[in-house]
């Protein structure tokens, strides 16, 4: 009986280990998953309408998996709100499909000379992790959440206490992000957005980049001068006639 009883209670022990190593193989070939809230971008801001009932903010789902922002945050110059509860200008409700493009009433008057835009997960306003994305504009000073946005890695503080910021929009334009990549975690230059004409509810345009032609340099072949040679005269030289030698013989004279 306790022969049986140890090989039942063996076989059970290989069959749990056998699950154990099935679920370690698992976890460790399945590749890591992209964090989805990342994936939720600040598309568009229009702050300078006739009045702040004509402002918006557009946001738009950059990735692949369907995200529900209704209990999100924005936050501007201090001043906060959970997105459920904003007015939808453009889109269905707060759950936004891949390449899914929302608009939303502001709940305050966003300044029209200096602001900031921040979009959060959640009310932890100076956690750095729970700020997906951001945007400011007019001021390079401290106005808002830019700290929080340079500790998240996504925004450039210039110097100590000057952040990088978009110059402010003209009259009926708005501020639109043209760069490659957004979202938490994507550094963003004040020079990936642009002023320009409002474009609500579509995405926008992406300016090609132009590439200035680089001069090919071209050989060119001096010629090279060949020296003529000059003739020098060699002196002939002059035969020197030499005296002729008169023989002379003594006189022999005999006695």
């Amino acid at each position: 009986m306790n022969r049986r009883r140890n090989l039942l209670v063996g076989v059970g022990l290989v069959v749990l280990l056998l699950g154990l190593i099935g679920q370690i193989a698992w976890a460790v070939e399945r590749p890591a998953q992209p964090v989805a809230n990342e994936d939720i971008a600040i598309n568009e801001v229009y702050y300078r309408g006739v009045s702040s009932a004509d402002d918006w903010i557009e946001l738009r789902n950059t990735g692949t998996e369907t995200i529900d922002v209704g209990n999100w945050w924005f936050c501007a110059r201090f001043d906060y709100e959970r997105i459920g509860l904003l007015t939808i200008v453009a889109g269905d409700d707060f759950i936004l499909v891949p390449g899914e493009i929302l608009v939303v009433r502001p709940w305050t008057d966003l300044d029209d000379n200096a602001s900031d835009l921040a979009l959060y997960t959640d009310g932890n306003f100076s956690n750095p992790a729970s700020l997906v994305d951001f945007v400011q504009w007019g001021s390079g000073g401290p106005i808002g959440r830019a700290n929080v946005a340079v500790s998240k890695g996504i925004w450039r503080e210039l110097a100590s206490g000057v952040y990088d910021f978009v110059p402010t929009a003209g009259n009926s334009q708005s501020l639109a992000w043209r760069g490659i990549n957004s979202g938490g975690g994507l550094l963003t230059h004040s020079t990936d957005w642009q002023n320009g004409t409002p474009t609500q509810g579509q995405n926008n345009e992406i300016p090609a980049l132009t590439s200035t032609p680089t001069a090919t340099p071209t050989a060119t072949i001096t010629p090279t001068s060949t020296s003529t040679p000059t003739h020098t005269s060699t002196a002939t030289p002059t035969a020197t006639t030499e005296p002729q030698k008169s023989l002379y013989l003594p006189l022999v004279t005999r006695n």
